[in-house]
């Protein structure tokens, strides 16, 4: 039987890979960030199984830096199967996300069109093969796939397509009810992170707009004034809206502007209610508590109390009052992590999950009171850890440790929480083996340290020896050579 590679090499950064579901072989599309001319995809199968795609003597169809007498198939490099050249004085240099496009989402144009995303240049392309323009001997090259830009779209990593919200798995216009879900991850702009969808509608579909109130309060006197706004509400096909306002919940409308102010006559719970239309068939609506003579609960968290401190493993009690009813029943108090309940036992402290979190995470207890009436407000308290500080180092000093597995030089000091464990490890490195600790002396080189209330006197330290040194023979007049031992 022979043996067929399960690898490809000659990538420069290949960031992302797709798969073509559809296809009726194993077949992806590599994207290769490239260097300062050319980005490209490469097709790769089991038939290019141990093929070389040509970096770093090569960069998309060229030799690297080149854009003329490419000279492609040269030297039996596999060649990109798409490429585009750095745009001059524009931007456009770095091919991120792909993702193939499965048949009955989008028309039928783009059905097993490949989609890619320059982050540099923010732009959404689709190719699609039978170029009518394919010229491997141009200079430059042009591939046998056409190149169109759907649009732009903010510093993209990563994008898929996936069910989209609805009860039914077709659209209005026969379309399947997926999405293309894709992932922005930016630099410069903390906005720009997040996941965001693009669905297709169709060209006459309609669709339904968001109903949004804003009120200036939601409790108040049966002689107070609450003004309403609609103002929020937003088609997305940028219809014009209507509004209808109903305060008392009979089914009656009693305005019909996008703002509006009204007094409740008496004590009692109501509920406002705003219904938009897009004057297309499509309407939604909004409610929103209003309480009259009613205000909701105001939580105090008793316990912990302010400035509380905690160590790994300690357990944290919940006590919670309301300044009007005093302490409530167990039943109307929910603390953090869903523990429902008054004066309770909270969950245990956790222990820092690293170096970093050991200098930057603290533990935010969120309690939620709700009233019989079902009134609900919430309070937050933030708890912080007990930082102790530790000093390792080795002899000789200047050899490394492993902490969380990252490895680091000698001497360090590092952060950690009271009672926490620490798992250090002294591995052997270089022309040392590990000997013993200096607190306890038993042949083990991984330690689990557990964090003390305060610093130590002096550091934990890992003994080495050279493991040269350490086994030269010793003349014996006996004549028979042993080991001498540091």
């Amino acid at each position: 039987m022979r043996n067929i590679p399960k690898f490809v090499s000659g990538f420069r950064n290949p960031f992302r890979m797709a798969k073509d579901s559809e296809a009726d072989h194993d077949r992806f599309f590599v994207n290769d960030v490239g260097a300062s001319s050319w980005e490209e995809t490469s097709e790769v199968t089991m038939d290019t199984a141990g093929s070389d795609y040509g970096w770093p003597s090569r960069e998309g169809p060229c030799r690297k830096h080149k854009a003329e007498n490419c000279g492609m198939f040269e030297h039996g490099h596999q060649e990109p199967a798409h490429w585009y050249q750095h745009p001059e004085g524009e931007t456009g240099c770095a091919m991120t996300a792909g993702v193939f496009v499965p048949s009955g989402i989008w028309p039928e144009e783009y059905d097993g069109n490949y989609l890619f995303v320059d982050y540099v240049g923010w732009f959404l392309f689709a190719i699609k093969e039978g170029n009518p323009d394919v010229c491997y001997d141009c200079n430059p090259p042009v591939s046998k796939y056409t190149q169109t830009l759907l649009g732009k779209v903010d510093k993209v990593v990563g994008m898929r397509f996936g069910p989209h919200n609805s009860n039914t798995n077709v659209n209005n216009n026969g379309y399947k009810n997926q999405a293309l879900y894709y992932m922005s991850r930016g630099y410069d702009d903390e906005n720009t992170d997040g996941i965001r969808l693009i669905r297709y509608i169709g060209e006459n579909n309609n669709r339904s707009p968001t109903a949004d109130i804003d009120c200036d309060k939601s409790f108040g006197k049966s002689s107070d004034e609450f003004f309403f706004d609609g103002s929020g509400s937003t088609d997305p096909d940028g219809d014009i809206l209507t509004y209808q306002w109903d305060f008392d919940n009979d089914g009656v409308v009693d305005s019909t502007v996008m703002q509006t102010s009204v007094v409740f006559p008496a004590k009692g719970i109501y509920y406002a209610k705003l219904t938009v239309s897009d004057g297309k068939g499509k309407i939604s609506t909004d409610t929103l508590r209003i309480d009259i003579e009613n205000a909701p609960p105001v939580p105090i968290i008793v316990s912990p109390k302010e400035g509380t401190t905690f160590a790994a493993g300690g357990i944290l009690t919940g006590l919670a009052s309301d300044e009007e009813e005093g302490f409530w029943p167990m039943i109307n108090c929910r603390f953090l992590l869903g523990v429902t309940g008054n004066n309770i036992e909270l969950q245990q402290a956790p222990e820092p999950e690293d170096f970093d979190a050991a200098t930057t995470s603290y533990l935010e207890i969120i309690l939620t009171v709700t009233s019989l009436d079902g009134r609900s407000a919430s309070v937050s308290r933030n708890v912080m850890p007990r930082p102790v500080t530790l000093h390792f180092d080795t002899n000789p000093s200047g050899l490394s440790l492993l902490f969380y597995g990252v490895e680091t030089r000698t001497p360090v000091t590092i952060v950690s929480w009271e009672n926490s464990k620490l798992t250090v490890k002294a591995r052997n490195q270089s022309y040392y083996h590990f000997d013993s600790w200096s607190d306890v002396d038993d042949g083990e080189s991984t330690r689990e340290f557990v964090t003390p209330e305060s610093t130590p006197g002096r550091p934990f330290e890992a003994t080495f020896l050279d493991k040269w040194l350490s086994t030269i023979p010793s003349f014996n007049p006996t004549g028979v050579p042993t080991s001498l031992q540091r």
